[in-house]
């Protein structure tokens, strides 16, 4: 708080994800700083706790939806989410995936949720993945986890023409930012 007084702080913008942002919100609503959350998903009661707090990313079922269309579009009826395993993502897109899914005659057979930094669990839930029928993954993780994944999937020989991988919001929005070298 004393750097806030001491930064003259106005707003605060970026906070990732829900754990973030809920942490930074409690702080700066004391001093009525307003934060602008780029977090996947905000609770409805977090606005009336919290009335400064703005949520400035997109609406999950709005882009869930639009995944749903491209699964449809090309007649695949499974897909395997990987997703990041903090609880902003379990709750902010599983539920509007699987009904948007459901809605264009999909389903979600396998869930594989990782931890929130790379792991050597990683190859062995590949191997897993690569061993079963579905070839269809919607992948929801942070910029680094995504980046340690593709690159393992790559190795894998599971970036080929046989594998399908579509990407949400959270990696496709900052892959600009990837050294591709």
């Amino acid at each position: 708080m004393d750097l806030m007084d001491s930064q003259k702080v106005e707003a605060i913008l970026g906070p990732q994800t829900w754990e973030e942002t809920s942490s930074v919100a409690e702080i700066a609503s004391k001093k009525l700083i307003p934060v602008l959350s780029f977090a996947d998903a905000t609770p409805n009661w977090a606005t009336e706790r919290w009335p400064f707090l703005l949520q400035a990313s997109q609406n999950q079922l709005a882009q869930m939806k639009a995944i749903a269309a491209i699964v449809q579009s090309w007649e695949w009826h499974q897909v395997t989410v990987i997703y990041e395993d903090i609880d902003s993502s379990a709750t902010g897109i599983l539920p509007p995936l699987s009904d948007a899914l459901r809605e264009a005659g999909a389903e979600i057979i396998h869930v594989l949720a990782l931890p929130p930094f790379p792991s050597s669990r990683l190859s062995e839930e590949l191997e897993k993945l690569k061993g079963g029928q579905c070839r269809v993954f919607v992948v929801h993780l942070s910029l680094e986890l995504a980046v340690h994944l593709f690159e393992k999937a790559n190795k894998m020989k599971m970036m080929e023409n046989d594998y399908i991988w579509i990407t949400t919001d959270a990696f496709t929005s900052l892959m600009h930012s990837i050294n591709t070298s």
